[in-house]
């Protein structure tokens, strides 16, 4: 047998009904705010950031993927010159001049490696660089890919088809 519900009973009943209703949406908003948040920080941290300018230089920008790339590869050359000086401090170590030299060296990049430093050197490059790349733009001045080619080529002595054997002449 079903009791017959009061109105207390239904009024009860509709509070209840309403509280769940309030506590489901305000889960909901919850849950969606802090899936925002994270899609939010792994967009800026994956898309935005790269593609945000550090420095614009007449219209032109230099990105944060730019910058911090250049970064990483001047460090890594930096290290790998402290890390040959310090070979050679090894192979060398008798002679107190030399030794003085190469840890004056070193020293010189340690100071150079500090993230202020090293990060002010790349900002001045990549700034000099897009200046140089406008106004060589604003004179007509182009290179074509294969002249950058022969002129790495050149500078490394690498000839992908081998170097030209000379010719006898009589």
């Amino acid at each position: 047998e079903k009791i017959p519900e009061t109105k207390k009973h239904l009024a009860r009943r509709q509070r209840e009904e309403a509280q769940r209703r309030n506590l489901l949406i305000g889960t909901a908003i919850i849950l969606v705010a802090v899936i925002g948040v994270l899609l939010y920080g792994f967009l800026n941290e994956t898309v935005i950031k790269d593609s945000q300018a550090i420095v614009t230089v007449n219209g032109d920008k230099i990105t944060t993927k730019q910058f911090e790339g250049q970064v990483r590869y001047a460090r890594f050359s930096m290290i790998q010159n402290a890390y040959s000086t310090y070979q050679l401090s090894q192979m060398f170590g008798t002679d107190p001049s030399i030794l003085s030299s190469i840890y004056g060296q070193l020293a010189q990049v340690e100071s150079q490696l500090t993230p202020s430093v090293i990060g002010q050197q790349m900002l001045d490059r990549l700034t000099n660089d897009l200046l140089i790349r406008q106004e060589a733009k604003r004179r007509g001045i182009t290179v074509t890919q294969a002249e950058v080619d022969k002129a790495f080529q050149e500078a490394f002595e690498y000839f992908p088809d081998g170097t030209s054997t000379p010719t006898a002449s009589l």
